[in-house]
């Protein structure tokens, strides 16, 4: 069921009593997930465990040399991609009238917002 349908059935069921402009926010909060190609490629990829101990055998001096250490930021970065990425897909497998909870919207912005920023970096 595709998030467009979930929200058009639940907001007939519920249209007496939320207004129309919140609910209309509420759309367009979540359409935005749907509008990044990128954040849906991301959200499907499977996370991959980082555990302290690869990340200090990374920074150890044998492994110090500069390539590695760009590779190792690299592989961060794309993981940090993947995690925020599944984040926001969670966010949107929420049901509609807690999803609509304005705390949960800002927290929601702030990860689309994140993980725009990053992609770009």
């Amino acid at each position: 069921m595709s998030i467009y349908r979930y929200l058009s059935t639940t907001a007939k069921s519920t249209s007496k009593i939320f207004q129309a402009h919140s609910f209309s926010e509420v759309v367009k909060q979540f359409s935005k997930f749907s509008s990044h190609d990128e954040l849906i490629e991301y959200s499907q990829r499977p996370i991959d465990y980082c555990y302290a101990n690869r990340m200090i055998e990374t920074c150890s001096s044998t492994h110090a040399t500069p390539f590695c250490l760009i590779k190792s930021a690299e592989d961060l970065h794309n993981q940090l991609l993947v995690r925020i990425a599944h984040c926001i897909s969670y966010f949107q497998s929420l049901p509609f009238l807690p999803a609509a909870n304005p705390t949960l919207l800002s927290l929601h912005d702030r990860y689309l917002k994140l993980f725009e920023s990053l992609a770009n970096f």
